[in-house]
């Protein structure tokens, strides 16, 4: 059941990242297809500068979350392996 949850973290994790480049992107095609006049090369681009980030930063956090649990296991995993080497009779 642990790893069904962990699994659908990482499913649910690239979902978030494509969602978040497909609103980007559509973001960015709407706001040059209303062309305000003389602002749509840096309205553009200061878009696309900032939603690169944004997602830089949320995917790297998720990422992290996800490094965090994983190392916590190996860490659990390998105290109960001390544990059983030093008691071998349990």
């Amino acid at each position: 059941m642990r790893d069904l949850f962990t699994k659908s973290f990482d499913n649910v994790m690239a979902l978030v990242v494509l969602f978040m480049i497909f609103g980007l992107l559509i973001s960015v095609f709407n706001i040059a297809r209303l062309g305000f006049v003389g602002l749509v090369p840096l309205t553009v681009i200061s878009i696309l500068l900032g939603g690169f980030v944004s997602i830089v930063m949320t995917v790297g956090g998720l990422y992290l979350l996800h490094g965090v649990y994983e190392n916590t296991k190996r860490s659990a995993e390998a105290a109960e392996a001390l544990l059983r080497q030093s008691n071998p009779e349990a």
